[in-house]
């Protein structure tokens, strides 16, 4: 890995010791907000890079070795999250990718989450519970060589497991019904 340059974001050291034999892992997150990354530096073992746009991300993708990525395209840069994905998946081909939708509704989000091949879609409206259940127990299966290639069934089976708590299935469900077209962000 090259030393990290100017742009590129740091890597933020997990609140959590790492238990003794294990090595520190750290993941990439995409966003604008930096709510995931303080989610997974301060509940998990994990260390996080946050990035806040594409330019970014892929200055990370360079100076850091990353497991994983959580990608959220910024509003102002659609399509980013699946460019880094792609990317990622090049430079670290072990490494666990998530989608994050910007439309409820798996349908729509996991077309999204398929093109550029993401291991994991999760979408907003997630409990934070569910969340990093998500994320461990992927990152155990992707580690472990146990993670099915990316489908939509894949997605919405994982969702269904993990996360059967979470809101987003209600307003999934009342876009449906109104019949609103698909987010324009992806």
């Amino acid at each position: 890995m090259a030393a990290p340059s100017e742009g590129c974001p740091p890597i933020i050291e997990s609140r959590l010791p790492v238990a003794e034999g294990c090595r520190r892992r750290t993941v990439l997150v995409l966003m604008r907000q930096p709510v995931y990354a303080e989610m997974i530096v301060n509940c998990t073992p994990f260390d996080c890079c946050h990035a806040r746009n594409r330019r970014e991300a892929l200055a990370a993708l360079d100076a850091h070795d990353l497991h994983a990525l959580l990608a959220l395209s910024p509003d102002d840069e659609p399509g980013s999250a699946g460019a880094v994905i792609r990317e990622f998946r090049a430079r670290f081909p072990g490494g666990l990718t998530i989608y994050h939708g910007c439309d409820y509704r798996l349908e729509v989000s996991g077309a999204r989450a398929l093109e550029c091949g993401a291991d994991v879609l999760v979408a907003g409206g997630m409990l934070v519970s569910d969340f990093l259940r998500l994320l461990l127990t992927t990152m155990v299966m992707k580690t472990e060589g146990s993670l099915p290639p990316p489908s939509q069934e894949w997605y919405d089976r994982l969702l269904r497991e993990l996360c059967r708590n979470s809101a987003f299935w209600k307003s999934a469900e009342m876009l449906r019904e109104c019949g609103a077209p698909a987010s324009a962000c992806y």
